[in-house]
């Protein structure tokens, strides 16, 4: 099911596993500083009077959907892949101290 992959190449994957889950870790809080600042945006055209509370509360209510929902998902998938390497990392120095 599986394909074996050569002993060299599983070092590869693992520091390019690493590097994927800083990105994405990255990612998912730059999502939350462009959320915040998007809210502080509305906030400000809401006391300049440039917009109306409907329109401010219903502009908040999707700049936080759209924050929580791609911020967590960058910053989860990078939790996830950093497992993966942190799994792989063990078993491959457990394959090499039983060796």
């Amino acid at each position: 099911m599986f394909r074996q992959l050569p002993q060299d190449d599983l070092h590869g994957r693992m520091e390019r596993a690493f590097a994927a889950e800083r990105l994405l870790t990255k990612l998912g809080w730059l999502m939350l500083a462009l959320g915040f600042i998007g809210i502080l945006v509305v906030t400000a055209q809401l006391v300049l009077g440039s917009l109306s509370w409907q329109r401010a509360a219903a502009g908040v209510l999707g700049i936080l959907a759209a924050t929580v929902l791609s911020g967590a998902t960058a910053y989860g998938a990078g939790t996830n892949v950093g497992l993966g390497a942190v799994n792989l990392k063990l078993r491959l120095e457990e394959r090499e101290t039983s060796s």
